[in-house]
């Protein structure tokens, strides 16, 4: 059929690396970054791929042969460079936290000598001297890389998940930390996923980076409040700071199909098969910009805010009133799941005031949890979870992060409505983790020294945001 010609499929096919180089390369090319060597290596599998497709349009097997191979042996370039980056850094932190003593070997001639090597065999694969000079060279390539791999004592490492394999998850105007990859080691080998710490840096539009400081602090207040109520979903889901085990993504089934809010999501599926972890130290530098990409999300809600006539008077944070309605709900868990406690409305109330709710706080609260279904879902807690911690775990399963939000919006809706940043310091309990500071800028920087958090130094080349705004 005409639709699903060769030469519609060809033209469809070359069309994406060049889409994808004209994507990539103008932030790789401004920042200077060093994976400029990227866009020639996408550049070359254009030309292969584009060698195949004109072999294919004249039946030529020989010519598409010779291009698939030089396709194959570009990857295994890119495979030998990215990998020397990535392998020893998960190996040495994946011995440490093994309290394996073992001392990486790193040659720096062969850290020369393999990527000009891999050339090489590309070259003669393209030149086909002959099987004889090609099968030597490839011996001895394969020899090169068995002292390399024999350096990093990788083998040592094949029962710890982050070192066997990761997913890192960031997004192309993400600026990486160097020990981006190092960082690892600060998770505990039981978690399979782990968030980074972030901060947005300003861009050259001043409106746009007070609404995205604004939206920053809103991300921040709501992870706060949930740590007040001590709810175990206390963490930030941004899709460009998440690291997941290729072991959990797959259980998971990675991430879900859906318009936006898919990290969050992601993150809601894998915190109830291990512990996720929060990371500390160097924060990554994200982009201060808004979007119309997908409904909702950090580029939507910039948006809204800019458009407001006072993006400092928008109430943007959650009432605190929610989080202590939250925190006193799981403060009752011991006693909701005693036997004797009957599921009703008045008993749950009366538990509720008696840790420190009004009494429509309290009544709100009740109703709240019953529409959402506690009755029966504290009947299958107490069948699945025989002991104190087993209904806990049944519980959190049940009333998770996103059931957690819907807990939060229907307080709100009955009666706490968002608030403005200068309104919170009025307001109890008190969220912020220091004196309340209606300033967008100090407030952003009490919450580094909260999670010890740091942003670089204007000198490493990475802006701060006080190089371009302040209030």
């Amino acid at each position: 059929a005409p639709f699903c010609s060769l030469p519609l499929l060809a033209a469809l096919e070359l069309a994406f690396l060049p889409l994808l180089i004209a994507l990539i390369a103008p932030p790789i090319i401004r920042e200077r970054n060093r994976n400029i060597a990227m866009l020639l290596v996408l550049l070359s599998l254009w030309i292969s791929d584009a060698v195949f497709l004109f072999s294919l349009a004249r039946s030529d097997a020989a010519l598409a042969s010779h291009a698939l191979l030089t396709a194959m042996n570009i990857v295994l370039l890119l495979l030998t460079i990215v990998g020397g980056r990535i392998l020893p850094a998960f190996t040495s932190n994946a011995l440490r936290r093994a309290n394996i003593a073992c001392n990486l070997h790193r040659y720096a001639w062969l850290e020369t000598l393999l990527p000009v090597a891999m050339i090489a065999v590309i070259v003669v694969d393209v030149w086909q001297p002959g099987p004889m000079l090609r099968g030597w060279l490839a011996c001895i390539v394969a020899a090169l890389h068995a002292v390399r791999l024999s350096g990093w004592r990788s083998l040592r490492t094949g029962g710890d998940p982050i070192a066997r394999a990761s997913r890192l998850i960031a997004d192309a105007d993400a600026h990486l930390p160097a020990d981006y990859m190092s960082r690892l080691a600060q998770v505990p080998a039981a978690a399979v996923a782990a968030v980074f710490p972030f901060w947005h840096r300003p861009g050259n539009d001043s409106a746009c980076n007070v609404a995205t400081a604004l939206y920053e602090l809103r991300l921040h207040h709501y992870v706060l409040g949930l740590e007040y109520a001590r709810s175990p979903y206390a963490w930030h889901s941004l899709g460009s700071c998440l690291a997941v085990t290729a072991d959990g993504y797959a259980q998971v089934r990675g991430f879900p199909r859906r318009a936006g809010g898919e990290d969050f999501y992601l993150l809601n599926k894998l915190a109830k098969i291990g512990p996720v972890a929060r990371l500390q130290g160097t924060c990554l530098l994200l982009e201060s910009r808004p979007s119309p990409r997908v409904p909702f999300g950090t580029g939507p809600a910039v948006s809204r805010i800019m458009a407001g006539a006072e993006p400092q008077a928008s109430p943007l944070f959650y009432h605190p009133a929610c989080f202590a309605a939250l925190r006193a709900l799981l403060e009752t868990l011991p006693q909701l799941a005693a036997e004797q406690y009957r599921d009703d409305d008045a008993a749950l109330v009366a538990m509720l005031q008696w840790r420190g709710l009004t009494p429509q706080l309290s009544s709100h609260c009740a109703a709240t949890m019953q529409h959402m279904g506690l009755a029966a879902a504290l009947a299958h807690c107490r069948r699945q979870g025989r002991t104190p911690d087993q209904f806990l775990r049944q519980f959190h399963q049940w009333f998770d992060g996103f059931r957690t939000l819907k807990f939060l919006h229907a307080i709100r809706a009955a009666g706490w409505p968002d608030q403005t940043l200068a309104a919170l310091c009025d307001l109890h309990p008190a969220i912020w983790p220091a004196d309340c500071n209606p300033g967008i800028d100090s407030q952003r920087r009490q919450l580094l020294r909260h999670w010890s958090w740091t942003v670089p130094p204007a000198n490493s080349g990475w802006r701060s945001w006080n190089n371009r705004a302040s209030w």
